[in-house]
């Protein structure tokens, strides 16, 4: 049995017989030498030295000689990316030969915009390859392949193209995921395009009368926009397109109520997290050495503060008067935030009001009264609690609970400075800066909790509080020291390792 030695085609680089190739070497093969070589750059093949053996494949050869002769007909004619998968037959994309739709005037229009890729008039595609507006999905639209060539558009097909780029041009830029950069898109978004996809998965319908509600991409791109930039929902409508301001409001609760389903379940709360994976993953070696007694056998180690999030005036009295801080000198509610060592938000709590009555201590002691059952299961004996000042009314309820706690030393009275053993004991700034860096970093990530909360949002800022806490945890789990912290921080580990420190 004879074996044929095939040969690679210089344009397509595909494997052919000898005898269904064809020489472009010599003076006559001129102008089809040219368009190979130009074909082979543009299909971005290294370049080759064309020789009395380089030849193309029949297919190369027809088209070549198409697009001499279409020069020689017309010289002015326009050059254009023209796809090469052109069969009419068959999908551009798999091959398929049945159950074909021809693409859209639309959609062509979009490839030819986004990627300078003209699809001819009859070119087809499988439904599947097509997004509900009819349009390619964009994976698929990266893989196309197209060659620069003479192309004459004609007649009706011509006026058709030219009235799809000009709806084009004036329509209102449309804000999705496809249609914005990767560094627009996270301008706008709290997380990338690859988390943004990921987050949409856990958007769950929502039962309603007569059917569900659906989370569309839409309006999720929404809610974190207005979450990252805090803006209104009347510049949201404007933005996004929204056909009222009540149907911006209705998106915004709808994401909200379907995120808390089950992205806040699953990422902020103590049912979110075991105990021991707590222990394991979040108690940072340096709090387990600095804190605990026993650094051997590792200890639940958690940071416990609130922070001010302001809110507008309410028309209602005693919401007024219990929502007023003379500390600050402002309307607010308090969120309590239980963070890990590492930056891990535990849980949030609350919020509360800003009154007398509740003050940090009362707050804790309100939790354990609320909540006892899953409190006290997740705070056993030995378990070690870094509080402020705030909390030195809850001492009691630690030490009750069998709890350690730690604060910062007071000055007795007549002295100026700490002695050495109480200085020893007040370590506690060395790690509860982490609680006060989150706090910051939840409001510098999420505008719509630093700025001043409009009334109708503060029943649920609750919600808002966790959402954020959630997607903190989920794609920014942890804060790291750097620069002269971390190395002092270190230092002190090393030294805390060492016998008979002082």
């Amino acid at each position: 049995m004879a074996f044929i030695n095939l040969l690679r085609c210089y344009v397509c680089d595909g494997r052919f017989a000898p005898r269904l190739m064809t020489r472009i070497d010599g003076d006559d093969n001129a102008a089809k030498r040219e368009i190979a070589i130009n074909r082979r750059d543009g299909f971005q093949r290294p370049a080759l030295e064309v020789t009395d053996l380089t030849k193309i494949c029949t297919n190369c050869n027809q088209s070549i000689r198409n697009e001499i002769v279409a020069i020689e007909e017309d010289p002015a004619c326009l050059r254009l990316n023209v796809l090469t998968q052109t069969r009419n037959s068959t999908c551009l994309i798999c091959d398929r030969t049945d159950n074909l739709n021809v693409l859209s005037i639309e959609c062509k229009v979009n490839v030819f915009i986004s990627h300078n890729i003209f699809i001819p008039q009859n070119t087809k595609s499988c439904q599947h390859h097509l997004n509900v507006e009819g349009m390619l999905l964009g994976p698929l639209v990266q893989g196309l392949r197209s060659i620069n060539r003479p192309y004459v558009i004609r007649g009706l097909y011509l006026q058709a193209f030219l009235q799809g780029l000009r709806n084009v041009a004036n329509q209102p830029r449309k804000i999705d995921e496809n249609s914005i950069s990767n560094s627009e898109f996270q301008c706008l978004c709290p997380i990338n395009k690859q988390q943004f996809e990921e987050l949409f998965t856990f958007c769950d319908k929502l039962p309603c009368t007569g059917g569900y509600k659906y989370v569309d991409k839409k309006d999720l791109l929404m809610f974190l926009c207005k979450m990252r930039k805090g803006l209104s929902d009347e510049f949201l409508t404007v933005i996004f397109q929204y056909p009222s301001r009540q149907a911006t409001s209705m998106a915004v609760a709808t994401v909200r109520q379907s995120l808390m389903l089950r992205v806040v379940p699953l990422n902020i709360g103590f049912d979110a997290i075991t105990r021991q994976d707590y222990i394991d993953r979040h108690v940072t070696d340096l709090a387990n050495v600095l804190y605990n007694a026993e650094p051997q056998t590792s200890r639940l180690i958690t940071c416990i503060d609130g922070t001010y999030m302001y809110i507008e005036k309410s028309s209602n009295f005693r919401d007024l008067r219990q929502s007023y801080c003379v500390h600050k000198g402002r309307h607010l509610v308090k969120p309590v935030l239980i963070i890990a060592p590492d930056g891990y938000i535990l849980d949030i709590q609350g919020p509360y009001f800003s009154d007398s009555r509740n003050n940090d201590a009362a707050i804790l002691q309100n939790e354990f009264d609320a909540d006892a059952d899953r409190m006290l299961r997740w705070f056993q004996e030995d378990d070690i609690v870094i509080v402020n000042r705030g909390y030195r009314d809850a001492i009691g309820l630690l030490r009750r609970l069998g709890i350690t706690w730690k604060m910062p030393a007071l000055l007795p009275p007549n002295q100026c400075q700490l002695s050495t053993d109480d200085a020893n004991e007040s370590l506690v700034t060395k790690q509860r800066w982490i609680v006060e860096a989150r706090n910051g970093h939840l409001k510098l990530i999420f505008k719509f909790l630093q700025q001043t909360i409009p009334m109708h949002h503060v029943p649920n800022f609750g919600d808002f509080c966790r959402i954020a806490g959630a997607i903190i945890n989920k794609y920014h789990p942890t804060i790291e020291m750097t620069g002269a912290d971390a190395e002092k921080a270190y230092e002190m580990l090393e030294k805390a390792k060492e016998p008979n420190t002082v």
